[in-house]
Protein backbone atom coordinates (compact mmCIF):
# COMPACT_ATOMS: atom_id res chain seq x y z
CA UNK A 1 0.00 0.00 0.00
CA UNK A 2 2.80 2.43 0.77
CA UNK A 3 4.46 1.58 -2.74
CA UNK A 4 1.02 2.82 -4.25
CA UNK A 5 0.92 5.94 -2.13
CA UNK A 6 4.09 7.00 -3.11
CA UNK A 7 3.61 6.24 -6.97
CA UNK A 8 0.79 8.48 -7.17
CA UNK A 9 2.40 10.59 -5.38
CA UNK A 10 5.43 10.73 -7.82
CA UNK A 11 2.27 10.91 -10.52
CA UNK A 12 0.77 13.81 -8.87
CA UNK A 13 3.84 16.10 -8.68
CA UNK A 14 4.77 15.28 -11.99
CA UNK A 15 1.26 16.56 -12.92
CA UNK A 16 1.21 19.92 -11.20
CA UNK A 17 4.63 20.96 -11.81
CA UNK A 18 3.93 20.21 -15.26
CA UNK A 19 1.61 23.53 -15.58
CA UNK A 20 3.35 26.83 -15.71
CA UNK A 21 1.09 29.90 -14.39
CA UNK A 22 2.44 33.37 -15.17
CA UNK A 23 1.56 36.95 -13.06
CA UNK A 24 2.87 40.54 -13.90
CA UNK A 25 4.12 42.31 -10.90
CA UNK A 26 5.61 45.95 -10.95
CA UNK A 27 7.77 46.51 -8.25
CA UNK A 28 9.68 49.85 -7.11
CA UNK A 29 12.48 51.41 -5.91
CA UNK A 30 11.74 55.12 -4.17
CA UNK A 31 15.45 56.16 -4.20
CA UNK A 32 15.71 56.23 -8.34
CA UNK A 33 13.85 57.26 -11.12
CA UNK A 34 13.02 55.68 -14.31
CA UNK A 35 12.44 52.11 -15.30
CA UNK A 36 9.87 50.35 -17.46
CA UNK A 37 6.22 49.19 -16.90
CA UNK A 38 3.58 51.54 -13.91
CA UNK A 39 1.62 50.79 -11.04
CA UNK A 40 4.60 50.29 -8.67
CA UNK A 41 4.41 53.21 -6.99
CA UNK A 42 6.41 56.78 -7.07
CA UNK A 43 10.18 56.36 -8.18
CA UNK A 44 11.45 53.63 -10.40
CA UNK A 45 9.50 51.00 -12.06
CA UNK A 46 10.21 47.55 -12.56
CA UNK A 47 7.76 45.64 -14.53
CA UNK A 48 8.67 41.77 -13.93
CA UNK A 49 6.94 39.00 -15.55
CA UNK A 50 6.83 35.76 -13.33
CA UNK A 51 6.06 32.22 -14.27
CA UNK A 52 5.88 29.41 -11.11
CA UNK A 53 4.31 26.05 -10.65
CA UNK A 54 0.46 25.64 -11.16
CA UNK A 55 -2.29 23.53 -11.55
CA UNK A 56 -3.14 24.94 -15.05
CA UNK A 57 -1.57 27.18 -17.60
CA UNK A 58 -2.62 30.33 -17.36
CA UNK A 59 -2.44 33.89 -15.65
CA UNK A 60 -2.65 34.37 -12.13
CA UNK A 61 -3.50 31.11 -10.87
CA UNK A 62 -2.80 29.57 -7.59
CA UNK A 63 0.50 28.69 -6.61
CA UNK A 64 1.60 24.98 -6.56
CA UNK A 65 3.76 23.56 -3.82
CA UNK A 66 6.12 24.86 -1.39
CA UNK A 67 9.30 26.24 -0.59
CA UNK A 68 10.12 27.42 -4.35
CA UNK A 69 13.71 28.79 -4.72
CA UNK A 70 13.31 32.07 -6.80
CA UNK A 71 16.21 32.68 -9.97
CA UNK A 72 16.01 36.75 -11.02
CA UNK A 73 16.96 36.54 -14.81
CA UNK A 74 18.93 39.63 -16.18
CA UNK A 75 17.82 39.53 -20.20
CA UNK A 76 20.35 39.87 -23.27
CA UNK A 77 20.90 43.61 -24.61
CA UNK A 78 18.21 44.77 -26.61
CA UNK A 79 16.31 40.94 -26.00
CA UNK A 80 12.92 40.72 -24.33
CA UNK A 81 12.06 38.35 -21.56
CA UNK A 82 10.07 36.62 -23.63
CA UNK A 83 13.49 35.41 -25.43
CA UNK A 84 14.11 33.19 -22.29
CA UNK A 85 10.59 30.72 -23.31
CA UNK A 86 13.55 28.07 -23.28
CA UNK A 87 14.64 28.81 -19.34
CA UNK A 88 11.02 28.84 -17.72
CA UNK A 89 9.59 25.63 -19.41
CA UNK A 90 12.74 23.92 -18.70
CA UNK A 91 13.45 25.16 -14.72
CA UNK A 92 9.31 26.04 -13.38
CA UNK A 93 8.60 22.51 -13.80
CA UNK A 94 11.68 21.05 -11.82
CA UNK A 95 10.34 23.57 -9.03
CA UNK A 96 11.28 27.21 -9.62
CA UNK A 97 10.08 30.35 -9.83
CA UNK A 98 11.81 32.60 -13.09
CA UNK A 99 11.34 36.20 -12.58
CA UNK A 100 11.98 38.60 -15.84
CA UNK A 101 12.53 42.07 -14.87
CA UNK A 102 12.04 44.24 -18.08
CA UNK A 103 14.05 47.52 -17.52
CA UNK A 104 17.18 48.43 -19.64
CA UNK A 105 15.75 47.18 -23.04
CA UNK A 106 16.63 50.17 -24.96
CA UNK A 107 19.36 50.86 -26.72
CA UNK A 108 21.51 52.41 -24.50
CA UNK A 109 21.15 50.43 -21.44
CA UNK A 110 22.10 51.60 -17.90
CA UNK A 111 24.15 48.52 -16.76
CA UNK A 112 24.49 49.70 -13.07
CA UNK A 113 20.73 50.09 -12.57
CA UNK A 114 20.08 47.00 -14.54
CA UNK A 115 22.06 45.12 -11.78
CA UNK A 116 20.54 47.24 -8.93
CA UNK A 117 16.99 46.33 -10.71
CA UNK A 118 18.09 42.60 -10.54
CA UNK A 119 19.01 42.77 -6.51
CA UNK A 120 15.89 44.57 -5.47
CA UNK A 121 13.74 42.31 -7.45
CA UNK A 122 15.75 39.71 -5.65
CA UNK A 123 15.11 40.96 -2.01
CA UNK A 124 11.46 41.78 -2.88
CA UNK A 125 10.24 38.37 -3.84
CA UNK A 126 11.27 36.96 -0.72
CA UNK A 127 9.58 39.24 1.32
CA UNK A 128 6.19 38.50 -0.28
CA UNK A 129 6.54 34.85 0.68
CA UNK A 130 5.27 36.66 4.04
CA UNK A 131 3.26 38.88 2.84
CA UNK A 132 -0.41 37.90 3.23
CA UNK A 133 -2.67 38.14 0.14
CA UNK A 134 0.04 37.81 -2.21
CA UNK A 135 0.31 35.13 -5.10
CA UNK A 136 3.46 33.88 -3.21
CA UNK A 137 2.47 34.13 0.37
CA UNK A 138 4.34 31.22 2.47
CA UNK A 139 5.57 29.58 -1.13
CA UNK A 140 9.05 30.42 -1.03
CA UNK A 141 11.84 29.25 0.94
CA UNK A 142 13.20 32.67 0.50
CA UNK A 143 16.26 31.02 -1.22
CA UNK A 144 17.26 33.20 -4.63
CA UNK A 145 19.61 33.32 -7.41
CA UNK A 146 20.43 35.91 -9.76
CA UNK A 147 20.99 34.58 -13.40
CA UNK A 148 21.62 36.28 -16.44
CA UNK A 149 22.68 36.07 -20.33
CA UNK A 150 25.37 38.53 -22.26
CA UNK A 151 24.25 42.13 -20.22
CA UNK A 152 22.18 40.47 -18.09
CA UNK A 153 24.80 37.89 -17.00
CA UNK A 154 27.24 40.70 -16.58
CA UNK A 155 24.97 43.09 -14.62
CA UNK A 156 24.23 39.68 -12.25
CA UNK A 157 27.51 40.36 -10.63
CA UNK A 158 26.95 43.70 -10.44
CA UNK A 159 23.57 43.08 -8.61
CA UNK A 160 25.61 40.29 -6.16
CA UNK A 161 27.37 43.63 -4.88
CA UNK A 162 24.37 45.26 -3.63
CA UNK A 163 24.86 43.29 -0.31
CA UNK A 164 23.02 46.26 1.23
CA UNK A 165 19.60 45.17 -0.77
CA UNK A 166 19.33 41.94 0.34
CA UNK A 167 21.07 38.38 0.50
CA UNK A 168 21.25 36.85 -3.06
CA UNK A 169 22.09 32.95 -2.65
CA UNK A 170 24.54 32.08 -5.88
CA UNK A 171 25.17 33.38 -9.31
CA UNK A 172 24.45 31.58 -12.68
CA UNK A 173 25.26 33.38 -15.38
CA UNK A 174 24.95 32.59 -19.23
CA UNK A 175 27.98 34.40 -21.60
CA UNK A 176 27.99 36.73 -19.19
CA UNK A 177 29.30 40.18 -21.38
CA UNK A 178 31.42 42.92 -19.19
CA UNK A 179 29.32 45.97 -18.26
CA UNK A 180 30.44 49.24 -17.36
CA UNK A 181 30.71 49.79 -14.39
CA UNK A 182 33.16 47.07 -14.63
CA UNK A 183 31.46 43.64 -13.58
CA UNK A 184 35.19 42.58 -13.68
CA UNK A 185 35.87 44.92 -10.63
CA UNK A 186 32.54 44.00 -9.21
CA UNK A 187 34.09 40.76 -9.23
CA UNK A 188 36.08 41.28 -6.10
CA UNK A 189 33.70 42.18 -3.83
CA UNK A 190 31.83 39.25 -4.46
CA UNK A 191 32.05 36.05 -2.22
CA UNK A 192 29.36 34.20 -2.38
CA UNK A 193 29.14 30.72 -4.94
CA UNK A 194 29.43 31.47 -8.78
CA UNK A 195 28.81 29.69 -11.47
CA UNK A 196 29.84 31.25 -15.20
CA UNK A 197 28.76 28.98 -18.37
CA UNK A 198 30.57 30.49 -21.18
CA UNK A 199 30.28 29.07 -25.37
CA UNK A 200 33.30 27.99 -27.22
CA UNK A 201 32.21 30.01 -29.99
CA UNK A 202 31.06 33.24 -29.01
CA UNK A 203 32.17 35.43 -31.20
CA UNK A 204 30.39 38.10 -29.32
CA UNK A 205 31.27 38.27 -25.87
CA UNK A 206 34.58 36.18 -26.72
CA UNK A 207 35.34 34.04 -23.11
CA UNK A 208 38.88 35.01 -22.96
CA UNK A 209 37.97 38.97 -23.25
CA UNK A 210 34.54 38.24 -21.53
CA UNK A 211 34.14 35.30 -18.85
CA UNK A 212 37.32 34.27 -18.11
CA UNK A 213 38.03 37.75 -16.69
CA UNK A 214 34.82 37.71 -14.53
CA UNK A 215 35.92 34.52 -13.39
CA UNK A 216 39.38 35.06 -11.92
CA UNK A 217 37.92 37.77 -10.70
CA UNK A 218 35.53 36.93 -8.98
CA UNK A 219 36.42 36.75 -4.70
CA UNK A 220 34.08 33.50 -4.11
CA UNK A 221 35.87 30.41 -2.15
CA UNK A 222 33.44 28.35 -4.37
CA UNK A 223 33.44 29.10 -8.12
CA UNK A 224 32.89 27.43 -11.08
CA UNK A 225 33.55 27.62 -14.80
CA UNK A 226 32.37 25.66 -17.82
CA UNK A 227 32.23 26.09 -21.53
CA UNK A 228 30.02 24.61 -23.82
CA UNK A 229 32.16 22.92 -26.50
CA UNK A 230 30.87 24.16 -30.42
CA UNK A 231 28.32 26.83 -28.51
CA UNK A 232 27.69 30.42 -29.20
CA UNK A 233 26.75 33.30 -27.84
CA UNK A 234 23.00 33.27 -28.68
CA UNK A 235 22.07 29.82 -28.20
CA UNK A 236 21.48 30.09 -24.63
CA UNK A 237 18.15 31.85 -25.42
CA UNK A 238 15.64 31.30 -28.37
CA UNK A 239 15.75 31.93 -31.51
CA UNK A 240 15.59 36.38 -31.47
CA UNK A 241 16.18 39.03 -34.33
CA UNK A 242 18.35 41.21 -32.75
CA UNK A 243 21.04 38.76 -30.65
CA UNK A 244 21.39 36.87 -34.06
CA UNK A 245 22.13 39.93 -36.16
CA UNK A 246 24.70 41.02 -34.16
CA UNK A 247 26.56 37.22 -34.11
CA UNK A 248 25.84 36.87 -37.98
CA UNK A 249 28.48 39.93 -38.40
CA UNK A 250 30.87 37.94 -36.72
CA UNK A 251 32.64 34.63 -36.45
CA UNK A 252 33.23 31.72 -35.48
CA UNK A 253 29.74 30.17 -35.89
CA UNK A 254 28.03 27.60 -33.24
CA UNK A 255 29.18 23.96 -34.56
CA UNK A 256 26.19 22.61 -32.58
CA UNK A 257 21.89 23.16 -32.22
CA UNK A 258 20.26 25.64 -30.23
CA UNK A 259 18.83 22.90 -28.51
CA UNK A 260 22.07 20.69 -27.70
CA UNK A 261 23.40 24.28 -26.23
CA UNK A 262 20.14 24.49 -24.00
CA UNK A 263 20.53 20.58 -23.01
CA UNK A 264 24.03 20.84 -21.64
CA UNK A 265 24.02 24.33 -20.34
CA UNK A 266 20.16 24.34 -17.97
CA UNK A 267 21.30 21.08 -17.32
CA UNK A 268 24.50 21.65 -15.37
CA UNK A 269 23.08 25.33 -13.84
CA UNK A 270 19.95 22.99 -12.93
CA UNK A 271 22.39 20.63 -10.73
CA UNK A 272 24.31 23.96 -9.61
CA UNK A 273 20.80 25.30 -8.30
CA UNK A 274 19.54 22.36 -6.84
CA UNK A 275 22.41 22.18 -4.38
CA UNK A 276 22.76 25.77 -3.44
CA UNK A 277 18.82 26.64 -3.58
CA UNK A 278 17.12 22.85 -2.28
CA UNK A 279 20.22 21.84 -0.58
CA UNK A 280 20.45 18.48 -3.19
CA UNK A 281 23.97 16.83 -2.26
CA UNK A 282 23.16 14.47 -4.77
CA UNK A 283 22.95 16.70 -7.96
CA UNK A 284 26.60 19.11 -6.50
CA UNK A 285 28.01 15.24 -6.50
CA UNK A 286 26.86 14.42 -10.29
CA UNK A 287 28.10 17.74 -11.35
CA UNK A 288 31.22 17.49 -9.54
CA UNK A 289 31.89 14.12 -10.78
CA UNK A 290 30.85 14.72 -15.02
CA UNK A 291 30.83 18.07 -15.86
CA UNK A 292 35.06 18.55 -15.92
CA UNK A 293 34.78 14.64 -17.89
CA UNK A 294 32.00 15.75 -20.43
CA UNK A 295 32.40 15.76 -23.90
CA UNK A 296 29.98 18.45 -24.16
CA UNK A 297 32.57 20.92 -22.49
CA UNK A 298 35.53 22.53 -24.07
CA UNK A 299 37.33 24.00 -20.83
CA UNK A 300 36.47 23.59 -17.15
CA UNK A 301 37.91 25.07 -13.67
CA UNK A 302 36.64 25.35 -10.20
CA UNK A 303 38.69 26.88 -7.32
CA UNK A 304 37.68 24.69 -4.91
CA UNK A 305 38.43 20.83 -4.05
CA UNK A 306 35.46 18.10 -3.93
CA UNK A 307 36.29 15.14 -1.98
CA UNK A 308 34.10 12.59 -3.01
CA UNK A 309 34.82 9.58 -0.78
CA UNK A 310 36.12 9.57 2.80
CA UNK A 311 39.09 6.89 3.82
CA UNK A 312 39.52 5.74 6.82
CA UNK A 313 43.06 3.41 7.82
CA UNK A 314 44.29 1.66 10.97
CA UNK A 315 47.52 3.64 12.08
CA UNK A 316 48.52 1.34 15.46
CA UNK A 317 45.97 1.75 17.65
CA UNK A 318 44.25 4.56 15.79
CA UNK A 319 41.50 4.95 13.21
CA UNK A 320 42.11 7.91 11.25
CA UNK A 321 40.43 9.87 8.32
CA UNK A 322 42.53 10.75 5.52
CA UNK A 323 42.47 14.43 4.56
CA UNK A 324 40.51 17.41 6.13
CA UNK A 325 36.65 17.97 6.40
CA UNK A 326 34.25 20.26 8.22
CA UNK A 327 33.20 18.06 10.85
CA UNK A 328 33.79 14.31 11.86
CA UNK A 329 31.36 12.05 13.55
CA UNK A 330 32.22 8.20 14.13
CA UNK A 331 30.01 5.31 14.68
CA UNK A 332 30.68 1.63 16.15
CA UNK A 333 28.54 -0.96 15.18
CA UNK A 334 26.44 1.16 13.29
CA UNK A 335 25.66 3.12 16.29
CA UNK A 336 26.69 6.82 16.67
CA UNK A 337 29.74 7.33 19.43
CA UNK A 338 28.79 10.32 21.36
CA UNK A 339 31.76 12.91 21.43
CA UNK A 340 33.63 11.46 18.92
CA UNK A 341 33.99 13.99 16.28
CA UNK A 342 37.78 14.34 15.45
CA UNK A 343 39.13 13.13 12.68
CA UNK A 344 41.13 9.85 14.64
CA UNK A 345 39.75 7.93 17.28
CA UNK A 346 41.51 5.41 19.81
CA UNK A 347 38.32 2.40 19.71
CA UNK A 348 37.92 0.98 23.43
CA UNK A 349 36.36 -2.19 21.69
CA UNK A 350 36.53 -4.46 18.95
CA UNK A 351 33.83 -4.40 16.15
CA UNK A 352 33.09 -2.15 12.95
CA UNK A 353 33.92 1.35 13.14
CA UNK A 354 33.25 4.01 10.16
CA UNK A 355 33.05 7.77 10.05
CA UNK A 356 30.51 10.08 8.60
CA UNK A 357 32.44 13.31 7.63
CA UNK A 358 30.99 16.71 6.33
CA UNK A 359 33.08 18.33 3.42
CA UNK A 360 33.07 21.81 2.35
CA UNK A 361 30.24 22.04 0.47
CA UNK A 362 28.16 21.00 3.12
CA UNK A 363 27.69 17.25 2.17
CA UNK A 364 27.83 14.34 4.23
CA UNK A 365 30.01 11.58 3.15
CA UNK A 366 30.31 8.16 4.56
CA UNK A 367 33.62 6.46 4.85
CA UNK A 368 34.97 2.87 4.46
CA UNK A 369 34.20 0.51 7.40
CA UNK A 370 37.11 -1.02 9.39
CA UNK A 371 36.94 -4.35 11.70
CA UNK A 372 38.65 -3.61 14.48
CA UNK A 373 40.16 -5.70 16.99
CA UNK A 374 41.57 -3.98 20.39
CA UNK A 375 44.35 -5.38 22.11
CA UNK A 376 46.41 -4.25 24.93
CA UNK A 377 49.11 -1.83 24.81
CA UNK A 378 51.50 -4.29 26.35
CA UNK A 379 51.33 -7.77 25.27
CA UNK A 380 49.69 -10.85 27.31
CA UNK A 381 52.99 -12.45 27.01
CA UNK A 382 56.02 -11.46 28.93
CA UNK A 383 59.42 -13.73 29.22
CA UNK A 384 57.10 -17.05 27.74
CA UNK A 385 54.77 -16.63 30.68
CA UNK A 386 51.01 -16.13 29.59
CA UNK A 387 50.01 -13.28 32.16
CA UNK A 388 46.68 -12.42 31.22
CA UNK A 389 43.80 -13.49 29.17
CA UNK A 390 41.49 -12.84 27.10
CA UNK A 391 41.94 -8.70 26.36
CA UNK A 392 39.43 -7.42 25.38
CA UNK A 393 37.52 -9.32 28.18
CA UNK A 394 33.65 -9.00 29.25
CA UNK A 395 33.11 -10.66 32.31
CA UNK A 396 35.97 -12.43 33.72
CA UNK A 397 39.19 -11.23 33.94
CA UNK A 398 42.02 -14.34 34.29
CA UNK A 399 45.53 -13.50 35.46
CA UNK A 400 48.03 -15.84 35.50
CA UNK A 401 48.63 -16.93 39.49
CA UNK A 402 52.40 -17.06 39.26
CA UNK A 403 55.24 -14.87 38.27
CA UNK A 404 58.81 -15.42 37.74
CA UNK A 405 57.96 -18.70 39.66
CA UNK A 406 56.79 -16.25 42.77
CA UNK A 407 52.93 -16.14 43.50
CA UNK A 408 50.61 -13.77 42.88
CA UNK A 409 49.72 -11.65 46.01
CA UNK A 410 47.75 -9.01 45.32
CA UNK A 411 45.72 -7.75 41.84
CA UNK A 412 44.78 -4.39 41.83
CA UNK A 413 42.41 -3.06 39.02
CA UNK A 414 42.48 1.14 38.62
CA UNK A 415 40.46 3.28 36.15
CA UNK A 416 42.63 6.22 33.87
CA UNK A 417 42.73 8.42 36.54
CA UNK A 418 44.18 5.95 39.05
CA UNK A 419 41.26 4.86 40.87
CA UNK A 420 41.34 1.57 42.59
CA UNK A 421 38.12 -0.08 41.45
CA UNK A 422 38.48 -3.84 41.95
CA UNK A 423 41.61 -5.39 44.48
CA UNK A 424 41.84 -8.25 45.31
CA UNK A 425 44.41 -10.44 47.98
CA UNK A 426 46.11 -13.84 48.62
CA UNK A 427 42.61 -15.44 49.05
CA UNK A 428 42.14 -15.85 44.81
CA UNK A 429 39.84 -18.28 43.14
CA UNK A 430 41.85 -20.13 40.85
CA UNK A 431 40.82 -22.26 37.96
CA UNK A 432 42.67 -25.54 36.81
CA UNK A 433 44.75 -23.87 35.06
CA UNK A 434 46.12 -21.74 37.21
CA UNK A 435 44.85 -18.36 36.30
CA UNK A 436 43.10 -16.36 38.97
CA UNK A 437 39.14 -15.76 38.01
CA UNK A 438 38.48 -12.00 38.64
CA UNK A 439 35.22 -11.22 38.22
CA UNK A 440 34.49 -7.41 36.86
CA UNK A 441 30.66 -7.21 36.08
CA UNK A 442 30.18 -4.12 37.89
CA UNK A 443 33.16 -2.62 35.53
CA UNK A 444 31.60 -0.52 33.06
CA UNK A 445 33.10 -0.86 29.14
CA UNK A 446 36.26 1.11 29.19
CA UNK A 447 39.66 0.88 29.10
CA UNK A 448 41.96 -0.28 32.66
CA UNK A 449 45.18 -1.15 34.04
CA UNK A 450 45.85 -4.15 35.95
CA UNK A 451 48.68 -4.27 38.20
CA UNK A 452 49.47 -7.69 39.46
CA UNK A 453 51.87 -7.68 42.63
CA UNK A 454 53.91 -10.78 44.05
CA UNK A 455 56.82 -10.78 46.79
CA UNK A 456 59.22 -9.48 44.36
CA UNK A 457 57.19 -8.12 41.23
CA UNK A 458 55.42 -5.60 40.18
CA UNK A 459 53.80 -5.77 36.49
CA UNK A 460 51.12 -3.19 35.03
CA UNK A 461 48.89 -3.89 31.69
CA UNK A 462 46.70 -2.07 30.40
CA UNK A 463 43.41 -3.73 29.46
CA UNK A 464 40.43 -3.19 27.47
CA UNK A 465 36.91 -4.18 28.65
CA UNK A 466 34.13 -4.89 25.96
Amino acid sequence: MKTIFFFLMMLSASFVFSQIGNTTITFNDPTRTGGFGSGGGAGRQIQCEIYYPAASNAANVPVVGTNLPVLVFGHGFVMGWDSYTNLWEYYVPKGYILVFPRTEGSFSPVHADFGKDLALVADTMKKLNDLSGSLFFQKLNKRVAVMGHSMGGGSSILAAQNKTIGQINTIVNFAAAVTNPSSVTAGQNISIPSFVIAAQNDCVAPPAEHQILEYDSLFSAVKMYAEIKGGGHCYFANTNFNCSFGEGTCSPNPTISRVQQQDAAQYYALLWLNYYLKDNCADWKTLNDSVGISPRISSFKRSYTYPTTATISQNGTLLEVSGTYSSYQWFYNNSLIPGANGPSIQPTNSGNYYCQVTNQSNCTITSNTINYIATAIKGTIIDGENRLYPNPFNKTLFINSLINSNKVEQVVISDLTGKTLIQQKINFKIDNQGFIEINTVNLESGIYFVNIISSSNKLSYKVVKE
